[in-house]
């Protein structure tokens, strides 16, 4: 098995720019989880916004109000969907392991 001092400069440059990204990448998905978990208590609290969407009428559309040019209304199907997603995230990252792995290659910055 190799050592990482043995490798190539060429090598240890190739990983070093993957690895420049893929730290940089890592503090995305922090700031990402953070984000997502401050959204799905939003959602989850007593009367909530998950309450108001779930009592919606059948088609009833939720409009774009978010100013994000393109972006289209929902209905709470979609909605339903998109914040099922969120929760898949969440519970798939949201562990101490991964929390401790990213704030590793992240840094104090990840906020985790």
């Amino acid at each position: 098995m190799a050592t990482y001092a043995s490798k190539t400069q060429a090598e240890k440059d190739l990983v070093a720019a993957f690895e420049r990204d893929f730290r940089g990448w890592l503090n995305q998905l922090a700031s990402l989880l953070i984000s997502a978990r401050a959204l799905q208590a939003s959602n989850d609290a007593p009367n909530s916004v998950a309450t108001i969407v779930d009592d919606l009428g059948i088609g009833e559309t939720i409009p774009n109000t978010s100013g994000i040019s393109g972006a289209q209304g929902l209905t709470e199907a979609d909605w339903e969907t998109l914040t099922v997603a969120m929760d898949n995230f969440i519970t798939a990252t949201d562990t101490p392991t991964l929390r401790q792995a990213i704030a590793q290659a992240a840094g104090h910055t990840a906020g985790l």
